[in-house]
């Protein structure tokens, strides 16, 4: 990578940061054209889409990142978090299986919203019954997780 993408990367990671999601949707935009190979590109674009509500766009950046990248627990749960966003509890809960089971439980591997947001969904996914996009301070731990 070069300097000029490391820093597009980190600009739209702080824009996340901020809350600025549409701004950090046109970032990652335009990173993931530019470097389409990504996985964690991808996946904070889904997250970025998700904040926005725009649900489908989110499904498909999700896919696409664990799609480039199956064994990232950090792609699983971008995805997850766009399932549990268009309410597809089920599909969640495995995505969220997946990517537990790909993090191993290391101590730290998985940051405490994430973590929850995971059990969450393999727990009892018929539970979550949140309007989209409603769960404020877990987002910003999903965040980290991927930078």
């Amino acid at each position: 990578m070069t300097q000029q993408f490391d820093d597009l990367f980190n600009r739209g990671i702080q824009q996340l940061n901020a809350m600025q999601w549409a701004d950090a949707a046109v970032t990652f935009e335009t990173y993931t054209k530019e470097q389409p190979g990504l996985a964690t590109a991808w996946a904070n674009l889904a997250i970025a889409y998700s904040r926005l509500r725009e649900v489908d766009s989110a499904l498909h950046a999700g896919q696409r990142s664990v799609d480039i990248d199956p064994k990232s627990g950090g792609s699983w749960i971008s995805l997850a978090t766009a399932q549990i966003d268009a309410g597809l509890f089920g599909d969640a809960a495995a995505s969220a299986e997946i990517a537990t089971k790909l993090v191993g439980g290391e101590a730290g591997s998985v940051p405490q919203g994430t973590a929850a947001l995971a059990y969450e969904a393999l727990g009892n996914y018929r539970r979550l019954s949140r309007q989209p996009g409603e769960f404020g301070e877990q987002r910003q731990y999903t965040i980290r997780f991927l930078m």
